[in-house]
């Protein structure tokens, strides 16, 4: 049996704001598996906050998804090299330097329930800069009641 490689990460800061993209993916098919933003705490400079992200997204998928977990996660980010295709790391630095669009060509596979799944689907399905409320978004997931969730 072949072993997969490593899970990679990458993060971009948002301009004028303190915080940061981070998605952790799979280098063989570029496919986000685990992302969120990172939040400075107090007076922590942002690579705490990303590791804190990092170490809070990895426990996520040993409790969700344990089979890509087990891969883990090489500890260097993996940077924009210019000329060389990396579509995860491109698309956020993009999403960062302003293209919203920049993110909806990536694959995404994150672990979770079936309404997770279908609110993440619904959710990549309005447009950048689109107003969106949780009760429009429940309608969309067809469960109109599930504003909360």
């Amino acid at each position: 049996m072949d072993l997969l490689p490593e899970l990679r990460w990458t993060a971009a800061a948002l301009p004028a704001t303190e915080l940061t993209l981070v998605a952790v993916f799979s280098p063989e098919d570029q496919t986000v598996r685990a992302s969120g933003v990172a939040v400075p705490e107090d007076s922590e400079p942002p690579a705490a906050a990303i590791g804190r992200l990092l170490e809070t997204l990895m426990d996520r998928l040993e409790a969700l998804d344990p089979t890509t977990a087990d891969r883990e996660m090489n500890p260097r980010p993996v940077e924009p090299h210019p000329g060389v295709s990396q579509p995860v790391v491109d698309a956020l630095a993009a999403y960062a330097a302003g293209d919203v669009a920049a993110l909806d060509a990536l694959d995404v596979t994150q672990p979770g329930t079936a309404f997770r799944q279908r609110a993440w689907r619904e959710l990549r399905g309005i447009a950048p800069g689109s107003p969106a409320t949780y009760g429009g978004l429940a309608e969309r997931c067809g469960t109109p009641r599930a504003v909360r969730a």
